[in-house]
């Protein structure tokens, strides 16, 4: 999932005169369907930014700003929202508040806080609404396209335990189907099309392990039954086998390090940037989840790539597919030409992640050059 916690520090306007709360308009992302949605609320005096998941982190980010400040505005719109693959959309602040106070009430079941600096400005929501309809829904929520569609966010809106929404959004009302006892993730799935079903192979991370199911799916436009034919808990060892990926990396230097990093956030600001021992990791992701519509689905299929710049200079730029590792080239050699390029590799599985979280600093050494 495209989660980001932030919260920056804008304490001059985290104090807001209490008698000043003008709605002026609200905005959702219409990726209601994979779990999480960005909401931006505009009001006289500030902008408020809201990103939400609905499968157990609830309420996990929150940042605010002047509505003065349209560049702001447009980075922190990128910032939280610009990865999740969805357009905004407009809707009420009746709309905005449900949404929001949902994912609060999801939040609070597996015990995660809500950002503190919120509470300065949760007068500024309705105080009562109505519950959350189908019509609020249809207007966050993407339009299906296929069966594979369809089947995968059916799976995965199970797996999150998302049932109130599945079943009003899928038209499952009727059926009891579960995958797990607790909520888990939908991290591939592969469909095959029988003479009367669809067979799914799903896999799931499953407590310290993961689980394999075989599910077979009856559908008619609508899914009808759906029903686990076998199961097994597997290793992360065995997992790595279903999950793996051709991997495209390129290995650069560049002198300047902290130059190159400001940079590339101020012409990247969707780029979700993580901290490690050795570097900082950039995931691009792509403008759109038409992954989704395939019949093979992984989850990490809506990163476009990675860029990770390391402490000792560094640029590791990498993907999953050839198209799209060719972008990312083209892109980086465009906007850094002084870049020295070291060595490109393709390896039958992905490495780069390996050793982001190795905490080494030197690619090369570490695949062995």
């Amino acid at each position: 999932m495209k989660n980001i916690i932030h919260l920056k520090d804008y304490s001059d306007i985290y104090n807001p005169p209490k008698e000043k709360k003008i709605f002026k308009r609200a905005y959702c992302t219409q990726s209601r369907m994979v779990g999480v949605i960005g909401i931006r609320i505009h009001y006289e005096e500030v902008v408020l930014f809201f990103h939400l998941d609905y499968e157990e982190y609830g309420f996990d980010g929150f940042e605010v700003c002047d509505v003065k400040d349209e560049t702001q505005i447009h980075f922190i719109t990128e910032e939280m929202m610009g990865g999740l693959g969805a357009p905004l959309v407009e809707i009420t602040l009746e709309e905005a508040s449900a949404l929001i106070y949902k994912a609060v009430d999801i939040g609070s079941q597996f015990l995660y806080e809500v950002p503190l600096a919120f509470f300065d400005y949760e007068e500024f929501l309705e105080e009562t609404f109505n519950d959350l309809t189908k019509d609020t829904y249809e207007k966050i929520t993407t339009e299906m396209t296929n069966a594979y569609e369809k089947i995968n966010y059916f799976l995965m809106r199970t797996a999150g335990y998302d049932f109130e929404y599945r079943n009003l959004m899928l038209g499952v009302e009727s059926l009891n189907f579960v995958m797990s006892d607790e909520p888990t993730m939908l991290l591939k799935n592969s469909i095959e099309k029988s003479k009367d079903c669809y067979v799914c192979h799903a896999v799931t991370d499953y407590k310290d392990a993961y689980k394999m199911q075989v599910i077979e799916i009856k559908m008619d436009g609508t899914i009808e039954k759906a029903e686990i034919k076998s199961e097994m808990v597997i290793s992360p060892k065995e997992a790595s086998f279903q999950l793996n990926r051709r991997e495209y990396i390129l290995v650069g230097y560049v002198d300047h390090l902290e130059s190159f990093k400001r940079n590339f956030e101020r012409k990247h600001p969707s780029a979700m940037k993580n901290l490690y021992d050795g570097g900082d990791l950039y995931t691009i992701f792509h403008s759109h989840n038409d992954h989704v519509k395939h019949s093979v689905y992984y989850l990490n299929e809506d990163v476009k790539g990675m860029i990770y710049v390391t402490d000792a200079h560094q640029v590791i730029i990498a993907a999953y597919k050839n198209t799209e590792f060719d972008d990312l080239k083209d892109l980086i050699h465009l906007e850094y030409p002084t870049l020295s390029m070291l060595m490109e590799l393709e390896a039958e599985m992905p490495l780069v992640y390996q050793f982001v979280t190795s905490g080494q600093e030197d690619f090369l050494e570490f695949v062995g050059e």
